[in-house]
């Protein structure tokens, strides 16, 4: 019996250096997961101090997740910091506790959503919009041509005005196509040369606007006239004769009601 006493001994020994090392690898597991998120977190904060809008945001992190809570001036700043924070490695998700400063009225972003976009300097004939505001909520609706990310720079300074609380894009993106650039080409030069359109020669926002597509010209807003009205519909009509015209051009800006369906100019 005596002999086999250090062979139990043995077995209890390595079984509790088992658990001691068990214990050991445990621990510096965590240790190692405490410090890859402690990296993360460094790594977060100083992108955000990049962005003087964000760098009062503060960060946490829990394996894939970063928390970011603060107040930040406008929607245009939290949707930024969410998209800094999704950019970083290691990083799946964003819990999103960021605040925007108290809502406005409607009325008052309308009128700052109409001068943004007014003001707008890539605005052009060849662009048609329109918006509308529902309890900070803004919609943006149109077409723009592809010269330029017109999207994300309407985006950019509509969700930067006081009171925006969420921004819906419904704006398309129109056709590159060649065809379509020599149609707003001639048509450009078939109302620069009508004298019924001399009053906007010098203009820099149009009251209407001709919206190309795929050969389909659609003519959005308004003119002064009947006069102007018949004008414009002839000129687009016949500058080209293989494609198809929605009419939707009223003859005052009072209307209610587009003036118009559609025609195809004669071959």
């Amino acid at each position: 019996m005596k002999g086999q006493i250090p062979c139990v001994v043995c077995v209890v020994t390595f079984l509790a250096v088992g658990v001691q090392v068990s214990g050991l690898a445990g621990g510096a597991g965590v240790t190692g997961i405490n410090i890859e998120q402690s990296n993360t977190q460094r790594v977060i904060e100083q992108a955000l101090r990049k962005e003087r809008d964000l760098r009062r945001l503060e960060v946490s992190v829990v394996s894939t997740e970063a928390t970011l809570v603060g107040l930040v001036p406008h929607f245009f700043a939290k949707h930024e910091a969410i998209r800094i924070v999704l950019a970083v490695d290691g990083i799946e998700t964003v819990v999103s506790e960021i605040e925007l400063p108290e809502p406005v009225d409607d009325a008052d972003i309308a009128e700052e959503l109409a001068r943004v976009i007014l003001g707008y300097p890539h605005y052009t004939l060849w662009d048609y919009l329109d918006a509308w505001t529902n309890q900070g909520v803004v919609t943006l609706l149109g077409s723009v041509t592809p010269d330029r990310d017109k999207k994300y720079e309407l985006y950019r300074d509509i969700t930067r005005i006081p009171g925006v609380q969420d921004y819906v894009d419904r704006v398309e993106i129109l056709s590159p196509s060649s065809s379509d650039r020599r149609l707003r080409t001639n048509i450009s030069y078939a109302i620069g040369r009508s004298s019924h359109f001399d009053r906007y020669r010098n203009s820099v926002n149009f009251p209407f606007h001709i919206v190309i597509n795929n050969g389909v010209v659609t003519l959005k807003g308004y003119v002064r006239s009947q006069i102007e009205h018949i004008a414009m519909e002839s000129i687009v009509v016949c500058v080209e004769n293989q494609f198809v015209v929605c009419r939707a051009c009223c003859a005052s800006r009072t209307s209610s009601k587009y003036c118009g369906l559609s025609a195809r100019c004669a071959l």
